[in-house]
């Protein structure tokens, strides 16, 4: 994200993928980029999406997160890193099972 771009506030609280959950809210950011594009931003994990509008830069970040998630869920056991950062997203994002 750039610096000058403002950005405004935005609880994420549902996915439309339905084979996970939002478990606690996510307090990300929105910003609107000179190019046109729209990112949505969650410091806490340093995840982002983008997209041309809205509906495209949640469905981006949804993805994005949903990745990482399986990324960090295979890695488990392989590094500590991978343990405690999975256990935190834990805190906000899991699978319907």
């Amino acid at each position: 994200m750039t610096d000058y771009s403002p950005r405004y506030p935005l609880i994420v609280k549902t996915f439309q993928d339905e084979r996970y959950r939002i478990v606690e809210n996510m307090d990300c950011n929105i910003s609107h980029e000179s190019d046109g594009d729209i990112i949505i931003g969650w410091e806490a994990m340093n995840m982002y999406g983008v997209g041309a509008t809205l509906a495209e830069a949640l469905l981006d970040f949804e993805s994005t997160l949903i990745e990482y998630y399986l990324i960090l869920e295979d890695d488990l056991g392989k590094s500590p890193y991978s343990y405690i950062t999975f256990n935190y997203l834990r805190r906000f994002v899991m699978r319907n099972d």
